[in-house]
């Protein structure tokens, strides 16, 4: 007789950070990325670097809300001082992100371009917001 595997279910849970809010908590599975774009360097093997990163998130289920977030990090092992990390986010009703999805996604990054010290950093934000656009579906005109 074979010994059957176990199935694996995980429920991943992210704690995102809104802006000018508590965070929430939520299950991956039940928020998938819908569109994400990112500036940077990987900072897990470089002694200094920055990293920027967009997220849209769409629940999978009713009411449909959205969240949008995004992180700016910087490490410098040299000088500390310069190291930041900067997290800021909105949680959207279906509506309000229905409406006006991309003008949320541009003020999500404005807040984070306001909270970046490094005046070069703040610039690739824009990069950052331009590939998360790029990532969306495309309309059908």
């Amino acid at each position: 007789m074979q010994a059957s595997t176990p199935v694996v279910t995980t429920n991943r849970r992210r704690t995102i950070t809104l802006t000018n809010q508590a965070p929430v908590q939520i299950v991956e599975d039940e928020w998938p990325v819908i569109a994400q774009g990112a500036h940077g360097a990987d900072l897990s093997s470089e002694p200094f670097g920055a990293e920027i990163s967009i997220r849209v998130r769409r629940e999978n289920k009713p009411p449909g809300r959205f969240i949008i977030h995004a992180s700016y990090r910087c490490r410098n092992e040299i000088n500390d001082g310069r190291s930041q990390a900067v997290r800021v986010g909105r949680l959207l009703d279906a509506h309000d992100a229905g409406v006006e999805l991309e003008a949320h996604i541009l003020a999500v990054g404005q807040e984070l371009r306001e909270r970046i010290d490094d005046e070069d950093a703040r610039k690739n934000v824009t990069h950052a917001l331009d590939d998360c656009f790029a990532d969306f579906s495309p309309r059908e005109l």
